[in-house]
């Protein structure tokens, strides 16, 4: 309902609008509301074509999963199939998802929290995503070993990456 602003008082533009409300809502009312000139009458209900048209478009889990770049697999979608590798669709996330959205959050807390000098100065920020990637045990010490004794790690080096040390 848009009322005319051209009344006596608050009270009288109060008194209009419960007027005109009554009549609206009053099923024993029978008629229309008189009403000035330049106000108007609006009616928010739907036709049933409009509501199949809303109901039609509303967005279903797979189909926001697909636009922030979850797998279906986080979000518990099993449906689609799912990978008997825990790693792998950890790996799915990191590189589906997480790399995506996080390099704007990097972005936008550089530019946020750090000042231009700390900037030049080549201070920055980076998400941490090894706590996701973590390996099994057995697929740890299995690198390990593969390192150790080569020119990549020695034996102490390798006890102190497992934090052993």
């Amino acid at each position: 309902l848009k009322m005319e602003d051209v009344y006596e008082d608050d009270e009288a533009w109060h008194r209009n609008a419960r007027r005109v409300r009554n009549a609206l809502i009053d099923p024993e009312a029978n008629g229309i509301p008189i009403i000035g000139a330049t106000d108007d009458i609006k009616s928010l209900d739907l036709s049933a074509a409009d509501q199949q048209l809303l109901e039609s478009r509303k967005f279903d889990r797979e189909q926001i999963a697909a636009i922030y770049r979850v797998p279906p697999s986080k979000l518990q979608m099993l449906e689609h199939g799912v990978k008997a590798n825990g790693q792998q669709q950890a790996i799915d996330y990191k590189t589906d998802c997480l790399l995506h959205w996080g390099g704007f959050v990097e972005a936008q807390l550089a530019l946020g929290v750090l000042t231009e000098a700390e900037r030049r100065a080549g201070l920055f920020f980076r998400h941490d995503y090894d706590a996701l990637m973590q390996a099994t045990t057995k697929e740890r010490y299995d690198a390990l070993k593969a390192a150790v004794g080569g020119p990549f790690l020695t034996a102490n080096e390798a006890r102190a990456e497992d934090g052993r040390a």
